[in-house]
């Protein structure tokens, strides 16, 4: 991480580093929904934990918001570098945007900006229903190289995947699996428990070492 920091600092200069973090636990959740339906087949497990439970989760450290804190203060230095939640910005979006916009003095056209959501993850439902849809066509957005417990398939209908796609999205559209399960339906109890103590002391050292207190209300 450290280098990406220097190789941003050696191209932009004294920029002003913004880093949104969301529930870590919650992303996954999303994360697993957007990945099924893109094509993938895992299961939960599959996806969260590709070496075995006793490993991180999949792509963990990268979701140590202190340690983007250090490297990037370090980097860029303390007053260059602001943080934000996404929970903020879905609570009160058009507040949030209208303060954000000021601070950074951004030109932005606020009375044209659409809230509504375009990405809604699907509902536990709709998960189980596109993951076994997924059996029956070998496409996906993803590369599958090094990845094979992402995609697995029974055989290949052709055009399956862009028919079920459409599908899925249409019935997004008409609020039909678009139902928010929580994060422990999708991830399950056990899961969220282990995703809990992953990133417990990364949690507590935000709060802190960078005065993050308000993750607290949102189950950091």
């Amino acid at each position: 991480m450290i280098r990406n920091a220097k190789k941003y600092r050696d191209i932009f200069g004294n920029a002003e580093i913004i880093i949104f973090m969301r529930n870590q636990i919650d992303k996954y959740a999303s994360n697993y929904s957007h990945f099924i339906k893109e094509g993938c087949t895992c299961t939960i497990d599959e996806f969260l934990f590709p070496k075995g439970f006793n490993n991180g989760p999949y792509g963990g450290k990268k979701h140590y918001y202190d340690r983007l804190f250090d490297i990037y203060k370090e980097v860029f230095g303390k007053e260059h570098v602001h943080g934000y939640l996404f929970e903020e910005f879905i609570n009160k979006p058009k507040v949030f945007i209208k303060d954000f916009a000021e601070k950074f003095n951004l030109d932005v056209g606020l009375n044209k900006i659409n809230y509504h959501p375009t990405n809604q993850r699907l509902s536990l439902t709709g998960i189980k229903v596109k993951r076994f849809s997924n059996h029956f066509t070998r496409k996906s957005t993803y590369n599958m190289n090094n990845t094979e417990y992402l995609k697995k398939y029974h055989f290949h209908i052709a055009f399956w995947y862009e028919i079920s796609y459409y599908l899925i999205k249409q019935l997004q559209n008409m609020h039909i699996f678009c139902h928010r399960s929580s994060y422990e339906e999708i991830l399950g109890k056990k899961n969220v428990k282990r995703l809990e103590n992953f990133f417990k002391d990364s949690n507590k050292r935000l709060i802190k070492n960078h005065g993050f207190k308000i993750i607290a209300k949102y189950n950091y």
